[in-house]
């Protein structure tokens, strides 16, 4: 076994990440995953431009708007166009009702409050050994306070299951139902031959915004 240079964590837990040489070959021909190519419209032939000539979606990524998609038979007496909005996101996500209930349960215990505004005077991403050193040691400072926090709150259900984790699982499993109901939405719009037209860009590190997703969608 030799270290992947891989470390998942999810604040509480942590999993390293190792690969055996000796079964290179096997498991990476067992698991290779191969994706489809997506062919660039520009460089289509005039047969395929006749094949997809009434079924092309033009699909605009925005901020507010996430993903807005017009038919290219659509005319302004007759729109056919399809909106999805950052609202319909949280809303299908329940993030801010996560985050309202995770943030009332951290304004209950001050400590915590305090605890994370100590790390957050402390620069975790760097590559200064000295400043990541002080962030260490922070980190250990605290570690105890936020481990009792994050670690031991339970939910008030009979089970007792471990609150983050539930919400984090929940998070998930929102995610996945959403995007599983926007595909479903695409196709009993625009038929199930649609032909969707993206931009071939992405800005996935906007600050304070969320990511648009083109050319990985």
């Amino acid at each position: 076994l030799r270290f992947r240079g891989t470390i998942q964590t999810d604040g509480i837990g942590a999993t390293v990440f190792k690969k055996r040489l000796d079964r290179q070959t096997r498991y990476t021909a067992r698991f290779t995953v191969e994706y489809e190519d997506t062919s660039n419209i520009a460089n289509l032939a005039g047969r395929n431009h006749q094949e997809i000539s009434g079924r092309c979606v033009a699909v605009d990524s925005g901020r507010r708007e996430i993903l807005y998609c017009i038919h290219e038979n659509s005319t302004p007496e007759q729109p056919v166009r399809f909106r999805y909005t950052k609202q319909q996101q949280d809303k299908t996500w329940k993030t801010k009702k996560y985050r309202r209930i995770l943030q009332a349960l951290k304004a209950q215990d001050l400590d915590v409050v305090q605890a994370e505004q100590v790390l957050s005077q402390q620069p975790s991403s760097t590559v200064s050994i000295e400043d990541f050193g002080r962030f260490l040691q922070a980190r250990y400072q605290q570690s105890a306070v936020l481990s009792r926090f994050y670690g031991h709150t339970i939910t008030n259900h009979d089970n007792g299951y471990p609150l983050f984790r539930k919400v984090r699982l929940s998070t998930y499993f929102n995610k996945q139902c959403a995007e599983q109901k926007l595909i479903q939405d695409l196709r009993a719009k625009f038929g199930e031959d649609a032909m969707l037209v993206m931009g071939n860009w992405s800005a996935p590190h906007a600050r304070y915004h969320e990511p648009i997703r083109c050319l990985g969608f």
